[in-house]
């Protein structure tokens, strides 16, 4: 159903607040939908990310696309 509710939005920008955060994804919640969503980890190409785990920080080298 969320594919369904999501289709017609496709390359619109929702604010989200992020959920959870492992090594594979990060699970947000699109709002003011209240819809949850995995993103992969590998789809985010616009720059390389670092997870450091034990203070919790995902990070961007910051160089861009």
């Amino acid at each position: 159903m969320k594919c369904v509710f999501l289709e017609p939005h496709i390359g619109v920008d929702f604010q989200s607040v992020i959920r959870s955060l492992d090594s594979r994804q990060i699970r947000v919640e699109l709002e003011p939908h209240t819809l949850e969503w995995n993103v992969p980890l590998e789809t985010l190409n616009d720059d390389r990310y670092f997870l450091t785990r034990n203070v919790f920080i995902f990070q961007g080298e910051g160089r861009g696309v």
